[in-house]
């Protein structure tokens, strides 16, 4: 499992921002899930982040952009934990 301590902060500051972040660290911590969430596989969060970061950048519909991305990350986090248990059944 690949698990680094930056990709883990920045989902989480986009499963649990309460929107008090301002546009460009929001966008930051966006961009840094772009690529790693298409590295795992997790073409439909990529995707959301992306457009989470260009609607920061451009300071428009954040909030919907943010709702999407939130949702993704939280359905994406749900499919990893069971990827995980899976493969912990099958190797033990």
């Amino acid at each position: 499992v690949i698990e680094s301590s930056t990709s883990r902060r920045d989902a989480e500051v986009i499963i649990r921002s309460d929107m008090t972040h301002d546009a460009a660290q929001l966008a930051f911590h966006a961009h840094g899930l772009v690529s790693l969430a298409a590295v795992l596989g997790f073409a439909s969060l990529s995707e959301r982040c992306s457009t989470l970061e260009e609607a920061c950048r451009n300071n428009r519909g954040v909030a919907q952009a943010f709702e999407h991305a939130s949702a993704e990350a939280s359905r994406a986090r749900t499919l990893a934990g069971e990827l995980i248990a899976d493969f912990e059944g099958t190797t033990q």
